[in-house]
């Protein structure tokens, strides 16, 4: 079994999913998967690797700072339907330190390990080199 290593941890006052609050606890971001530790002795811890994150951002509520992450559902992945959130918005994920300077750096420790877990089942990879050569643009005319 390959190790697993603590990247960045940080206490939690709360630990959102689908606008449900799972309570407080500890997000540890290790590099291979974030996990949320609740307080609480005998609750389940929550993780999700990096694959699953289509989107993580700081963002900003009753002038609280937090993180947001959307996590990709298996319905995005299998559905060719609208791009909508899914109706019980089970797939976001909001997550409040306790120490609001925590955010910034749980967010870049976020990026790092994203960086190293690329998704590779992108359809449109590679889809730019084929659609815009700069040899062909010439005098920067729009070809017809």
């Amino acid at each position: 079994m390959e190790s697993e290593s603590n990247q960045f941890s940080t206490e939690v006052s709360s630990f959102e999913v689908g606008g449900e609050s799972l309570g407080a606890g500890l997000i540890v971001v290790t590099d291979k998967r974030v996990l949320f530790v609740p307080s609480v002795n005998g609750k389940d811890v929550y993780f999700f690797d990096y694959r699953s994150i289509a989107l993580h951002a700081i963002s900003t509520r009753d002038e609280k700072k937090f993180l947001f992450l959307q996590l990709m559902s298996d319905d995005d992945v299998a559905s060719d339907e609208d791009d909508d959130v899914n109706e019980n918005n089970q797939d976001l994920v909001e997550i409040f330190p306790v120490d609001e300077t925590a955010v910034a750096p749980l967010f870049e420790h976020m990026n790092a390990m994203s960086a190293l877990h690329p998704d590779t089942d992108t359809d449109d990879e590679g889809d730019y080199d084929e659609a815009y050569d700069p040899q062909d643009a010439g005098d920067g005319s729009v070809p017809e």
